[in-house]
């Protein structure tokens, strides 16, 4: 049931509330509390399709995307000239687009790509609507980016690539693990979790495997596309060893850039542009490992030539 939307309200974030196809567990509700973050909503009589916010009325490139079951997210679609790439990037925990647009604009701006950056089911306007997180929604959302921009924009596959920051990197793995996004161009994954339960238990988060929500470590090795991965070495959210260990499991991997400076949530922009940038450049004259059904049930690659 969708909830009244009157003239204001104000965004209540929760992540990672329902693993996927499973009842609640502690693991899915207590893996990322965020902290709260308010803004002021108002009703725009649809002049920009409905619900927005302020930091998002000005900007001729928001855009309402719609999931697999009708879900309504918000996007911004930030262009750059000449840009052979366009990043879906999708955000941490305790964020949403609203509070990154400077860092979306800044990153197209500096790395020369588009970004297509997106709200998760539950998250900001979504909320709104009476939908409420979870990890399913997530997958939903990203796959609507994907399908935003390979048929409404008729982007290339190969032409995209996936970032995922912390608990992004469980739609950006998911959805680069299977499927259409197989044939994506790349994947960045910054500060990324192996899983939720690892980062609450550690090891021991392997006994809690039928509940735990964005298992990473499982799909990170069906990922054809290059990886690339940065992460703090003194972060403390998600310990750099959720990074390691997903760079040891890729089939194609960048150099990573492991930070000794940087913990989970202050990894310079500087840096980040940097990285981006080399790794989008490798992507132009690597050769593409692409997906090969052998007519089997088994995901396999192969190396082809650029």
């Amino acid at each position: 049931q969708r909830m009244p939307m009157g003239p204001w309200r104000e965004a209540n974030h929760n992540i990672a509330v329902l693993p996927s196809s499973i009842k609640p567990s502690m693991i899915a509700t207590l893996a990322f509390p965020a902290p709260r973050i308010i803004y002021d909503f108002y009703l725009m009589g649809g002049s920009v399709q409905g619900v927005t916010y302020p930091p998002l009325l000005p900007r001729p490139d928001f855009v309402m995307l719609e999931t697999s079951q009708g879900e309504r997210i918000p996007a911004v679609h930030v262009k750059e000239p000449n840009a052979k790439f366009t990043i879906i990037y999708s955000h941490g925990n305790g964020e949403d687009i609203g509070i990154l647009l400077k860092f979306f604009d800044d990153l197209a701006r500096n790395v020369g790509a588009n970004v297509l950056a997106y709200d998760y089911v539950g998250y900001s306007l979504s909320r709104l609507e009476g939908m409420a997180p979870s990890e399913d929604g997530c997958y939903r959302s990203v796959d609507a980016a994907w399908r935003y921009l390979t048929i409404n924009r008729h982007v290339q596959p190969e032409h995209i690539v996936l970032f995922g920051r912390s608990i992004g990197s469980g739609p950006t793995c998911d959805m680069a693990s299977w499927g259409p996004g197989l044939s994506c161009g790349g994947v960045i994954l910054q500060s990324p979790l192996s899983s939720c339960a690892r980062v609450l238990f550690g090891d021991a988060g392997l006994l809690a495997r039928p509940l735990d929500p964005f298992p990473n470590y499982a799909k990170v090795d069906r990922i054809c596309a290059p990886v690339a991965i940065m992460h703090g070495v003194r972060d403390s959210v998600v310990p750099i060893d959720h990074g390691k260990t997903l760079f040891s499991l890729c089939k194609n991997p960048f150099e990573p850039l492991w930070l000794d400076n940087s913990g989970h949530d202050n990894i310079p922009f500087d840096q980040t542009f940097t990285y981006v940038q080399e790794f989008l450049e490798s992507l132009e004259t690597s050769p593409r490992i692409q997906y090969e059904d052998q007519y089997s049930s088994w995901t396999s690659c192969v190396l082809c030539s650029s």
